[in-house]
């Protein structure tokens, strides 16, 4: 169990708190711990902290401020004062000289790759001060970058036109391929190997990292009654359908369920508009989402559906 959590803090280190391409970096890591550091203070005076910004349907933006530790989601990355490597942990570890007692440690767990991907993979970037607001179109627009980088040319041109679901549908495919025991009788040795040897991209586990990340701070701010009746509301549609309708290849439990959760009450908040097309669009992705499973078992459908949506 202490091995595993070490793996998984060398994997989080090489593929999200990595400095690169607009992630941050670890303040400490060393590859025979199983704890990192993470810096939330920054002693330029100017530094921008981590942001939201909300096109609101009034035409004027909102923003909120977070410090570092604000936007790690306490559901997921519990605080906790010792290690017990089952799962992720975050504490504060005293007074460090020039900290300001701002250094967190992330005590590392056994979770799945899938796992740690999509609860480091968005907080790594947010966590890189200076960084414009995030916004809901940001978000979706990162979101098909990883898609589009996950096909190859060949499927670009195929699927230009298609939706969202289907690319991600297919970006899906191409990380993970399911082998079959016919498959895997049937083989050959090069065949196999060839398969085995395929990058693991994690691209759906990203996207799922953007979408629990949103779901995080619009629960967290309970904004969910002005994210549905914003201007950026057919981006956030488009960015939850199209991962949602894609089926979520190899996207943990917890991903798919704060999907469907975040779809779920945006949809809840349809069904008490004045519109009767507003009502109806929320009735029928509400009664879509109720023949699912995840949203029975994980109770979405814990308020009361109002009179006036089946009018």
């Amino acid at each position: 169990m202490l091995q595993q959590a070490i793996n998984n803090g060398n994997f989080i280190a090489q593929h999200c708190f990595n400095g690169e391409n607009g992630h941050g970096r670890f303040a400490g890591h060393d590859n025979d711990k199983p704890f990192s550091m993470l810096n939330t203070h920054s002693l330029e005076p100017e530094a921008r902290y981590p942001s939201f910004q909300l096109n609101a349907n009034s035409g004027k933006a909102q923003h909120w401020t977070y410090s570092p530790a604000e936007i790690i989601e306490s559901d997921l990355i519990r605080a906790r004062g010792s290690f017990g490597f089952t799962e992720s942990t975050i504490s504060s570890i005293g007074n460090l000289p020039g900290y300001d007692d701002r250094m967190l440690r992330l005590s590392h767990g056994s979770e799945t790759k899938p796992e740690s991907i999509e609860r480091n993979w968005m907080l790594s970037r947010e966590m890189q001060l200076d960084r414009p607001s995030l916004t809901i179109g940001s978000a979706l627009h990162l979101a098909k970058q990883l898609v589009n980088d996950a096909l190859t040319p060949e499927q670009r041109r195929s699927l230009h036109d298609k939706p969202f679901s289907e690319k991600l549908r297919q970006a899906g495919k191409n990380a993970a391929p399911v082998i079959s025991n016919q498959q895997r009788n049937e083989a050959s040795v090069t065949e196999l190997r060839a398969t085995a040897a395929l990058p693991e991209n994690f691209t759906l586990n990203k996207v799922a990292s953007i979408v629990g990340y949103l779901d995080h701070l619009i629960s967290s701010e309970q904004l969910t009654e002005e994210v549905a009746a914003s201007d950026d509301r057919q981006a956030l549609d488009e960015l939850l359908g199209g991962f949602i309708d894609s089926g979520m290849r190899g996207v943990s439990r917890t991903g798919r369920e704060q999907a469907v959760r975040l779809r779920c009450d945006l949809s809840l908040e349809d069904m008490w508009s004045e519109d009767p097309e507003t009502r109806r669009r929320g009735t029928d992705c509400l009664l879509a989402a109720s023949d699912s499973h995840i949203s029975r078992s994980m109770g979405v459908l814990k308020e009361g559906v109002p009179d006036k949506a089946w009018q």
